[in-house]
């Protein structure tokens, strides 16, 4: 039974077996058709921002090219090539030359000159020469006295730069002449100012220098050496060093920046004969800084630590600051809000106080003004690609702040020194705190036109003086650059200055017999140029300044010039 039961089941499935080989279908064949809509693409190329002359004398018409793709049988497999993007064919610049010389003339006596010489020597070496010169012969409406001037000054710097390293060597001579013409008129009514020498001259002898190393902890270090001089025999010298330190912890970054400032000099105090007064002071300060970054945030914390000595004295102090600014985008780079408060030792020099007025008295007291905070907050941004802006609001606290304030003039003096004659100025110190705000509005509509409007209105509380001497309360400034043409343009500029105060004392017989607060209006002064290119060398230029034809006082009693026209050209060429 069972062999029964086996040979009925091999027979089935061999039935089976053979049956499904003769059932065998085959797979028809289909053909598959794959579309697919082939766009051909090119990749955007950037913008070279550069105009270029388009000199075709010929416009052909633009060829209709009408693209046609038919679909076929494809394997599923076919993957399309890339487009490829279409050269961009290298614009022609303008030929590059490495001299630079400009020259003008205009009313008052006025010339200015101007050369400058750029090579790029062997090695990655460069060697820059500038050479600058303004003079004018006075005339200034209303004003007796001589008022004629002059700068000139020369630069040269030596240098090499790699992406490794980089280093320059500067040099500087500069000369200055100037005249104490800003007497008063019960001055001018003396007899003593007529026999008077009112000219004073300015020399500058500058050595100084740099180096920086890419991906080094040695960041860089800089050198300056100054030796200023005055025509009365005041001597100033001043060493400033600066190198910097950057350490990457823990992909955490940390600077350190040290400083060492030193300067000492010497005045002839005309006032008490021939007798000298000598000054000096030495400061070394340490500012150790921690960077945070985020894609939004960026936060500085850090210190500044200054000991300073007084050479002359021997008082030595310690002062420690806050260093700390932050900066957070609110909404991307449209809006930037940041805030800060810093703080520092500010060393005062002679040389420095006449780069802002040329007509001190030589004998001031030289003081550092210590800032013991500034603290600001402020949005900044952009309202599109090409306008951006910025709003700041800032409170400033600092002892012994410098003040232009009047010389006082003695009748009793008999030198004849040009500077006695409360046409001066001296220095006086005072706590001042300060409270201001600023407002800036920037637009870049393209290369052809950039706007810039500034203003900063301030308010200052004195402790000792009666007046923020000199200080405006209002400063407003604004710029426009436009071209009209490949050949024209031209550019406007104009500053308004709030109204200030200072005080004229008269003295007789060591009695105060003549006190007189002085209030300076506000001045706005424009100015503009026009320029035209007559090839890639020569550009010629017409320059108008203070076409306001204000006769405005910028230090008191001392009126400036009127409408100011220079016509000059500039040349540039290759040895």
């Amino acid at each position: 039974m069972k062999c029964k039961i086996l040979l009925t089941t091999i027979f089935l499935f061999g039935y089976h077996f053979i049956y499904s080989q003769e059932k065998k279908e085959s797979i028809g064949t289909e053909v598959v058709n794959v579309v697919k809509l082939f766009t051909p693409t090119i990749l955007d190329a950037n913008k070279i921002r550069e105009n270029v002359p388009q000199n075709d004398t010929n416009d052909e018409n633009k060829l209709n090219v009408e693209y046609s793709i038919f679909s076929v049988p494809v394997a599923s497999t076919f993957t399309p090539s890339k487009g490829v993007a279409a050269r961009v064919d290298k614009l022609i610049t303008e030929p590059l030359f490495t001299n630079f010389a400009s020259l003008s003339a205009g009313n008052y006596g006025t010339i200015t000159a101007t050369f400058n010489n750029a090579q790029v020597l062997e090695n990655d070496h460069f060697l820059n020469v500038n050479l600058n010169h303004l003079s004018s012969q006075g005339g200034i409406k209303n004003v007796d006295l001589s008022n004629k001037f002059s700068e000139t000054q020369l630069d040269v710097t030596f240098g090499l730069k790699t992406k490794s390293l980089s280093w320059n060597a500067d040099m500087a001579l500069q000369n200055k002449s100037y005249n104490w013409y800003g007497a008063d008129d019960v001055v001018l009514q003396s007899s003593q100012i007529a026999f008077a020498d009112l000219k004073q001259s300015y020399n500058l002898l500058a050595i100084g220098g740099k180096i920086a190393l890419a991906e080094n902890i040695f960041k860089e270090a800089q050198l300056h050496y100054d030796y200023f001089s005055d025509g009365y025999q005041s001597i100033e010298n001043r060493v400033v060093v600066q190198p910097k330190i950057e350490l990457t912890i823990l992909n955490e970054k940390f600077n350190f920046d040290f400083n060492f400032d030193y300067v000492n000099g010497s005045f002839k105090n005309e006032f008490v004969g021939t007798s000298k007064f000598n000054y000096g002071y030495s400061n070394v300060s340490f500012k150790p800084n921690y960077t945070f970054n985020t894609s939004v945030l960026s936060l500085s914390v850090g210190a500044n630590m200054v000991y300073s000595s007084t050479t002359e004295t021997g008082k030595n102090k310690f002062y420690l600051y806050p260093n700390i600014v932050a900066s957070y985008k609110i909404v991307n780079d449209f809006m930037i809000g940041f805030a800060g408060v810093e703080g520092g030792l500010i060393q005062n020099s002679y040389h420095n106080f006449v780069q802002v007025n040329n007509f001190l008295a030589p004998n001031l007291l030289i003081l550092p003004t210590d800032k013991k905070f500034d603290v600001y907050a402020g949005l900044r941004g952009k309202f599109s690609n090409a306008i951006g802006y910025t709003i700041k609001a800032s409170v400033v606290n600092e002892d012994y702040k410098p003040l232009f304030k009047n010389t006082i003039f003695n009748n009793s003096i008999t030198s004849n020194g040009g500077f006695l004659f409360g046409n001066s100025f001296d220095i006086v110190y005072d706590t001042v705190k300060t409270f201001s705000i600023l407002g800036e509005l920037t637009a870049d509509f393209s290369k052809k036109t950039t706007f810039k409007i500034q203003g900063v209105f301030s308010k200052y509380i004195v402790s000792n003086e009666v007046e923020p001497w000199n200080l405006p309360n209002l400063q407003l400034n604004s710029t426009l650059d436009f071209e009209i043409t490949k050949k024209w343009s031209a550019g406007f500029k104009l500053f308004f200055v709030g109204m200030r105060k200072d005080q004229f004392i008269q003295i007789t017989n060591f009695t105060t017999v003549n006190s007189i607060d002085k209030i300076l209006d506000g001045y706005l002064d424009i100015n503009a140029n026009v320029n035209y290119k007559l090839n890639s060398k020569w550009n010629f230029f017409l320059k108008g300044n203070n076409l306001a034809n204000q006769n405005y006082q910028k230090w008191s009693n001392y009126a400036v010039q009127g409408i100011q026209v220079l016509l000059g050209a500039n040349y540039k060429f290759d040895f």
